[in-house]
C-alpha cells in the first residue's frame, strides 16, 4: 500500500465526521501521512484550525503509552481519553484513525502491536467512537497449512491417529490467532487462518510462530508447509485462494517436507 493509498483511505474515513456539524476526527499518524491527509482536507475546504479535526504524532503517542517499554492498559486509555474526552462529552460523533499497531509491526514488536490493537478496539466499544487501525501493506492476510506426512501416519497407525494430528494442530493454530481472526479446517488435511488487517510481514511472523510451536506439541514427525496470500478488498476470494495454494505448494517444494519440522 503506497502513501497515496493510505492518505486516500484515511480521508474517505474521516470525511463523514468532518461533514457532520456534530462530528470530529482524530488522526494519529506518521508525519508524512499527516501532511498528506491535511493537504487533501484543506483542498476540500475543511478548516484544520477547527477543534473538530485533531492531528497527533503516532511516535509521540506511543512513547506516552509505552513508558518503560511495557503496554499498560490504564496508561493507554488515559492517553487517548485526553484527546477523546472533550469531543465525546460534547456529544460529537468521533472517528479515530490510529497507526499504533502498524508502527509497531514495522518495528517488529508483534506482540505489542496485537495487544494495543485489542486495547484500541476495547476502548472504541466502551466509548462509542469509530476506529480505523492501520497495519502495514493491506487489509487481510491468509495462510494455509498442509501435512505431507499425514497419510503415512494414517497408514501406519490408523485413521484415528491421523485425526489426532489434525486436532492437535487445530489447537495449536487457534492458540496463536488473535481475537477477530478466524481459524479452521479446510478440506481433509489442510487448515486455514484469516488474519484481519495484517500485511505480509505480520502473516509471515504468524507462520514463523506456528513453525516454532508445532514441533513442541506434535506426536508424530508431520511437517508443516504454509502459503501466504496478502489480499485487498477488491480481489476476488477465489484468486486469493489460488495464490495461497500456489505459495503452499511452492513452500513444500522448497522445503522438501515429508517429515521433520517442516
Amino acid at each position: 500500500m503506497t502513501r497515496a493509498d493510505v492518505v486516500a483511505g484515511v480521508v474517505d474515513f474521516v470525511f463523514p465526521a468532518l461533514r457532520d456539524p456534530d462530528g470530529a476526527a482524530i488522526v494519529i499518524a506518521a508525519p508524512d501521512h499527516r501532511a498528506g491527509i491535511a493537504a487533501v482536507l484543506v483542498e476540500a475546504g475543511f478548516d484544520l484550525e477547527s477543534d473538530r479535526c485533531v492531528f497527533l504524532d503516532v511516535d509521540a503517542a506511543l512513547q506516552s503509552i509505552l513508558g518503560d517499554g511495557a503496554v499498560d492498559r490504564h496508561r493507554f486509555r488515559a492517553t487517548l481519553d485526553d484527546v477523546l474526552k472533550e469531543h465525546l462529552d460534547a456529544g460529537r460523533h468521533v472517528r479515530v484513525y490510529a497507526e499504533f499497531a502498524g508502527r509497531l509491526w514495522e518495528r517488529g514488536e508483534v506482540a505489542t502491536a496485537m495487544y494495543i490493537e485489542e486495547l484500541a478496539d476495547e476502548l472504541a466499544r466502551d466509548r462509542s467512537f469509530v476506529l480505523l487501525g492501520a497495519f502495514p501493506t493491506v487489509l487481510f492476510g491468509k495462510q494455509d497449512a498442509d501435512f505431507r506426512a499425514l497419510q503415512t501416519v494414517r497408514d501406519r497407525e490408523g485413521q484415528a491417529a491421523g485425526d489426532r494430528v489434525l486436532q492437535r494442530f487445530g489447537s495449536c493454530l487457534r492458540a496463536w490467532v488473535r481475537a477477530g481472526d478466524h481459524a479452521g479446517q479446510l478440506g481433509v488435511d489442510e487448515s486455514i487462518a484469516i488474519l484481519a488487517r495484517t500485511g505480509e510481514f505480520g502473516a509471515r511472523q504468524f507462520v514463523d510462530r506456528l513453525r516454532q510451536a508445532w514441533p513442541q506439541v506434535r506426536e508424530h514427525q508431520v511437517a508443516l508447509s504454509a502459503g501466504i496470500a496478502v489480499v485487498t478488498t477488491d480481489e476476488p476470494a477465489t484468486d486469493a485462494a489460488d495464490r495461497v495454494d500456489t505459495a503452499m505448494y511452492g513452500d513444500k517444494a522448497t522445503r522438501h517436507c515429508d517429515g521433520g519440522t517442516g
